[in-house]
């Protein structure tokens, strides 16, 4: 049997296994297990799934509008799927971008640091691990990037991204640093917290078209920083979701909720599963009164423990 062949049956199974016990739709399930196996089967002719009719899971019948026997049943599966969707390899039909998935090892981690800078470096993105989510991360001074970046979350063009930085000395290339930001930057960072402040009036693309901010953030992640000194720019840490969804906290279940939006994604840093845990925590210091627009890992209380004595120093 050729691979191609061989990978499209793999690729049959696993579809029908997600629609079996997920609720998603077949569309979503088939998009996002073809664009996991084009990826990680490396396959020349790569898959085109045409999704002939979109059933959702929660039909009062059970899957694809049958009843939970049918779909239980091997016959009954192979029957509905060819009904309703078509797997092929014919190249003809391949419309599909190229995404690469590596699986990050510590033995591989200088390869897996390299090869996002390349995807960083030609204006593609890449999804990968931070110290708190996965993150969507292109080149935030690029505006066409930036433009795919939103256009795969499906976020409101007014709504800003915030990006990660390397050091203090980077993020004061970028942003207006007062006393005020350098206190809870040195108390908190590298860390979850994001820093809203005042942009250099230089820029004007990417992250920082048509606004007068930027948002800051240092990970607590070896694996960015080393991304972030190679490639020498801010780097957007956008959540890896679609907007207004939960964050998922495998690639799997990842690609799964973005659907056809992950074909724009170049690279994948697949850390396995994440441990559960809340974003990062953002404070706005761009005006004269601090405010905390999310509470995240860091507590708010402790946030106002750092910044309390500074304000009432400095007389605001």
């Amino acid at each position: 049997m050729k691979k191609g062949h061989r990978v499209a049956l793999k690729v049959k199974e696993q579809i029908l296994g997600r629609i079996r016990s997920r609720e998603v739709s077949i569309g979503q399930a088939a998009s996002a297990v073809c664009t996991t196996a084009c990826a990680r089967y490396n396959v020349t002719n790569r898959l085109k799934i045409i999704p002939k009719k979109w059933v959702p899971y929660k039909s009062p019948n059970g899957p694809c509008g049958v009843s939970p026997d049918q779909v239980r049943d091997r016959g009954g599966l192979a029957q509905i799927f060819s009904r309703k969707l078509c797997v092929t390899t014919r190249e003809t039909l391949c419309t599909m971008k190229k995404m690469e998935i590596v699986q990050l090892t510590d033995a591989n981690l200088p390869e897996c640091i390299t090869k996002a800078v390349e995807v960083l470096q030609r204006g593609g993105v890449i999804l990968c691990p931070t110290d708190t989510l996965y993150g969507l991360g292109v080149d935030a001074l690029s505006s066409a990037a930036v433009d795919v970046l939103y256009k795969i979350k499906g976020r409101e063009e007014g709504k800003p991204i915030h990006c990660m930085v390397s050091d203090l000395n980077m993020a004061e290339r970028y942003a207006q640093f007062d006393f005020r930001a350098r206190t809870i930057a040195k108390e908190f960072l590298p860390g979850p917290l994001t820093i809203i402040l005042k942009k250099h009036p230089t820029f004007d693309t990417g992250i920082t078209r048509d606004i007068t901010t930027i948002g800051i953030r240092i990970p607590n992640a070896d694996f960015c920083l080393e991304i972030e000194k190679m490639f020498r720019k801010p780097v957007t840490t956008t959540s890896a979701n679609l907007s207004g969804k939960p964050c998922e906290r495998t690639i799997e279940q990842i690609l799964l909720q973005l659907g056809d939006a992950a074909r724009e994604i170049d690279l994948v840093i697949d850390a396995g599963e994440l441990p559960e845990s809340l974003p990062s925590t953002v404070v706005d210091l761009s005006d004269e009164d601090p405010i905390i627009l999310r509470e995240g890992v860091i507590p708010s209380a402790d946030i106002w423990q750092v910044l309390g004595p500074v304000i009432g120093n400095l007389g605001i």
